[in-house]
């Protein structure tokens, strides 16, 4: 059976090297929710146009594929490409912690990220997306307590719903690592109301909080 799956994979990746519209082969299977393909296709995406958006797409499929090794291979590759973006190092550390202890904080480009966001050299347009970037990193830090600031810092950047849906993710989060049950509770009712009303239900920033959520949800 093994042998027969890695057979189906190495077809699958060939497919992915010889095909068309990637990026529409890769919607499809991520709207089937057939993770399993559309991370093939989001690999290949990657390969064609390294500093292109395609990271943010593959990084919640890698998880939903339920393959570790995998996101955590993703994360690595994901770091050591860091440098090549002026901007872009709170989506790495945000793609890197979507499961606790995927890779080591001080791997992570978290000292530079905050840098940038200090200096104010992070584009405007960027800081409701930070500000989550920065609430989820302070939980996965064990600084629990600081994550309420960041996220009234995002709600001061006028976030869409899923910018704010990944702020109430780790609001939900450090309120019960902080042992503020009935916040929490009270947190997880607005998130999930958010998030089950949005339309677009395959969208890469609705799949990464809904992983957040699927974490927070575990935690009851």
């Amino acid at each position: 059976q093994l042998e027969q799956w890695e057979a189906a994979e190495a077809d699958m990746r060939r497919s992915a090297e010889e095909a068309f519209n990637l990026p529409v082969r890769f919607e499809r299977y991520k709207t089937r929710g057939d993770w399993w393909a559309a991370a093939i296709y989001g690999e290949r995406m990657i390969e064609l146009d390294p500093k292109g958006q395609s990271w943010i797409d593959l990084a919640p499929v890698l998880v939903l594929r339920g393959k570790e090794d995998d996101y955590r291979a993703f994360c690595k590759r994901r770091i050591e490409a860091d440098s090549q973006w002026e901007d872009r190092s709170g989506d790495t550390c945000k793609l890197c912690l979507l499961l606790p202890d995927a890779v080591p904080l001080d791997q992570l480009p978290i000292s530079r990220f905050i840098k940038l966001m200090d200096e104010g050299n992070m584009p405007t347009s960027m800081a409701p997306w930070n500000w989550g970037a920065r609430a989820l990193i302070a939980y996965r830090s064990g600084a629990s307590e600081e994550v309420a600031g960041y996220v009234k810092k995002q709600q001061e950047n006028d976030p869409n719903d899923l910018a704010r849906a990944l702020g109430l993710a780790c609001l939900a989060l450090a309120e019960h690592d902080l042992g503020k049950l009935e916040s929490y509770e009270t947190t997880m009712k607005e998130f999930s109301e958010l998030l089950d009303k949005h339309p677009r239900k395959n969208h890469r920033d609705w799949l990464i909080a809904d992983i957040l959520r699927r974490e927070a949800e575990a935690l009851e």
